[in-house]
């Protein structure tokens, strides 16, 4: 058996302690069930429906029987992995398409590999999700149109039943302190309904919003995040520089690179705090924000879940798109920023850039044509409008690339 690295390790550490509250569910044996007869699954659902936590949990039990289980992030991981593969490997990829929206880049890499990849799948076992909205885009090609892979868990057939979703809420806590009516209201909600529980059951501020936290989760989210801005600087300036560092945060490289720092330095001015403040003050923050804003793995902090992330970006990128567009991660530019004529009604939570961010926004993907990032340019949707762009003097040396 392959030795596992120590990040893997950590993170398998991870997946245990979210499995201790998972409940199995006829949407989790229908996935069971289909991948020990073949060699590929997609379980395709909505954000916050179970998806990861399926193949997690699913993933814990074939390692758990001597399985080789390998977390991956990017294609060219299987790829470079292959060579190494013995019998009894298990793949585990969540979004290998893109995550807040289909990614044209993570595709083409799936499509140029696809041969390599069929051969490969012969080999290993790989379990993958995907949000239901990516895997309908009509781009769609490859695997990703193969319906005996794909397991939805949101159709009439497996998405959670009363009973399901009762097991689930109690899980969490057996103290039920919501009306028959209330509860009765709780039990006709789908969307994140095991992270809801999760959340709700891990926070006493979303406690005492009651019933409201479950109907509209988003506003009263967003609503917390705007409340940090004024009450506690310090918590809503470390999810900005989670933000800023794209879902992947070291405090280490504020003291070691001069990038780091100066977005870091830059994030302490903005949310009005004293410059001096030393990095470690931030990393205490996060850590004590873990389990329902930010998780820790390793070295690096990141978002809870993929729904705390897209709140939290969507109200950093409203409140500040100037410096959003400045000082972001290119390809999360790509990802999550849109124009007022780009918008994707399936992405609740794009920043929208009204027109009089068009140059700012112009400046910054001419300077990321000549680094490594050409293809976050290229490829970024807020490109396709070239009447957006008329008055944006980069765009002439953009068009003419």
């Amino acid at each position: 058996m392959k030795v596992e690295s120590t990040v893997d390790r950590i993170i398998f550490e991870q997946w245990e302690q979210d499995n201790n509250l998972f409940i199995s569910t006829k949407a989790c044996k229908k996935v069971e069930e289909l991948i020990k007869d073949q060699n590929v699954v997609i379980v395709v659902g909505h954000s916050g429906s179970g998806k990861s936590a399926i193949i997690q949990h699913i993933a814990l039990k074939y390692r758990s029987q001597g399985w080789t289980v390998k977390p991956i992030y990017e294609v060219r991981e299987l790829i470079n992995d292959c060579l190494l593969i013995q019998s009894k490997t298990l793949f585990v990829f969540n979004d290998p398409i893109g995550k807040e929206a289909f990614d044209e880049i993570s595709h083409d890499a799936w499509r140029q590999n696809e041969e390599k990849l069929k051969a490969l799948f012969k080999k290993v076992k790989v379990l993958m999700s995907c949000r239901k909205y990516i895997i309908s885009d009509a781009r769609i090609a490859g695997i990703f149109t193969n319906k005996s892979y794909i397991v939805d868990i949101n159709n009439n057939l497996l998405k959670l039943n009363d009973d399901e979703k009762e097991t689930i809420f109690k899980k969490h806590s057996f103290f039920n302190t919501f009306s028959k009516e209330e509860f009765a209201a709780i039990m006709k909600i789908d969307a994140y309904f095991p992270l809801l529980c999760k959340l709700y059951f891990s926070n006493v501020t979303y406690q005492n919003d009651g019933l409201k936290f479950f109907k509209k989760p988003a506003f009263v989210l967003e609503e917390e995040i705007r409340n940090f801005r004024k009450a506690s600087k310090e918590k809503y300036c470390a999810l900005v520089l989670l933000v800023l560092f794209n879902n992947a945060l070291c405090v280490n490289d504020f003291i070691q690179e001069e990038t780091s720092k100066r977005k870091y330095k830059h994030a302490l001015e903005l949310c009005g705090m004293n410059k001096n403040i030393a990095p470690y003050t931030i990393s205490d923050i996060l850590e004590s924000m873990e389990g329902f804003f930010v998780k820790k793995i390793g070295d690096n902090f990141h978002f809870y879940h993929d729904f705390v992330m897209e709140i939290t970006t969507y109200v950093f990128g409203s409140d500040y798109p100037k410096e959003t567009i400045e000082y972001a991660d290119v390809s999360f530019l790509r990802r999550r920023v849109k124009l007022e004529d780009c918008k994707d009604e399936n992405d609740k939570f794009s920043i929208v850039l009204s027109d009089k961010y068009i140059a700012n926004l112009g400046k910054r993907l001419f300077m990321e044509i000549f680094g490594e990032h050409l293809l976050d340019v290229v490829l970024n949707p807020c490109m396709r409008n070239e009447k957006n762009w008329e008055d944006s003097i980069p765009y002439v040396t953009l068009k003419y690339l």
